[in-house]
């Protein structure tokens, strides 16, 4: 969306919405799901943090109808960040934690990298150094993987 990397979060939070309510009309959850996280990020970069997290909640209960693993990880990873800024880094944790193993097998080193990223910052927050450190590692050699897919086009 042009609005949201113009900076204009409330014009993209506006066609955001517009485009849930095809997506409803359509009834096609996968579509609703992946509009719930660019939400959930036009609100984080508005700072709305309370917003974000409603529409993470909204975006769950899509996913857990779909019984989509991969959906489920999106989330959690999207909402990390989130979590981080607010303070809830036992949630982040918790939550990153859970879909760790399935993150680690999956083609997406991007979400990798942003899952990796998150639960070191959290870590970190709550003074598990070693385990922080670990992770940090781990995302250093997804960034390494995500330039050379780069570097190999």
């Amino acid at each position: 969306m042009y609005y949201w990397h113009e900076g204009s979060y409330d014009q993209s939070i506006t066609c955001w919405l517009a485009l849930l309510e095809k997506a409803r009309d359509v009834e096609d959850k996968s579509w609703q799901a992946q509009i719930y996280i660019k939400l959930i990020t036009s609100q984080y970069y508005k700072q709305n943090y309370t917003a974000a997290l409603n529409w993470m909640d909204d975006a769950h209960n899509i996913a857990n109808v779909l019984n989509n693993q991969y959906l489920k990880a999106q989330i959690d990873v999207a909402a990390g960040v989130i979590l981080n800024t607010t303070g809830n880094y036992e949630r982040v944790i918790s939550s990153i934690n859970k879909h760790l193993p399935k993150i680690q097998v999956m083609e997406n080193h991007y979400l990798r990298l942003r899952a990796l990223r998150s639960i070191a910052y959290a870590y970190h927050y709550t003074g598990d150094q070693p385990k922080a450190l670990r992770m940090l590692i781990n995302a250093e050699k997804q960034t390494k993987s995500l330039n050379q897919s780069y570097n190999d086009i």
